[in-house]
């Protein structure tokens, strides 16, 4: 019995480093903020009990906004949704290296959280482009910039909030959420149709 391989068009390979490349801009900018706390709670004279509402607004908003976010992407597309997603959480993050007080912070980690949902759908478009005999590869990547934003963030994070403060830990990332959007508009194709990038031989 003969076996069918099966091979990935190289822009589908392509298409996995730039969505590869949402999470690792998220998980960067979150675990850089980490180190930021004590000095944010100092500037702004807050309990570590307001702080801590830092990141809970932010993954409370990120939950709510996930399956809304899901239903958008079969109305709308995918890609339209995850642009709009990328663009919500890169004002966002600016936005967040402007605050003068809590208020302003929570407000902008809020828009954050709304952007955040680009996480599941840049998943989602990962899914439609690669076969399912290739998809454990494809995922297999985008889950391990989870661990390399989160490495990296900390480092940096420590490093930046001591030579420029806290407010550039925000102003850092806004370049990459950035590039990574244009990189998404330009060169990502939405497959929800059902096609998806393969060869087989």
């Amino acid at each position: 019995m003969a076996l069918t391989s099966v091979t990935v068009d190289r822009h589908a390979w392509f298409t996995l480093g730039i969505l590869s490349s949402t999470l690792l801009v998220v998980f960067f900018s979150e675990t850089m903020l980490l180190p930021a706390i004590p000095e944010i709670m100092k500037d702004f004279s807050i309990s570590y009990g307001t702080a801590a509402w830092i990141f809970s607004a932010y993954l409370i908003v990120a939950a709510v906004m996930t399956p809304i976010a899901g239903k958008m992407s079969d109305l709308y597309g995918k890609k339209k949704v995850l642009l709009v997603l990328l663009t919500m959480y890169a004002a966002g993050i600016a936005a967040g290296g402007f605050a003068d007080n809590i208020s302003f912070l929570l407000a902008s980690r809020i828009i954050q959280g709304v952007g955040l949902a680009a996480v599941p759908a840049a998943f989602s478009l990962l899914r439609d482009t690669f076969p399912p005999a290739k998809l454990a590869i494809a995922v297999g990547v985008f889950g391990s910039m989870y661990s390399a934003g989160s490495v990296v963030g900390l480092l940096a994070g420590a490093t930046i909030i001591q030579s420029f403060g806290w407010h550039f830990t925000f102003f850092s990332i806004v370049p990459f959420a950035a590039a990574v959007t244009i990189m998404v508009a330009k060169f990502v194709k939405d497959l929800s149709d059902g096609h998806r990038l393969r060869t087989e031989c």
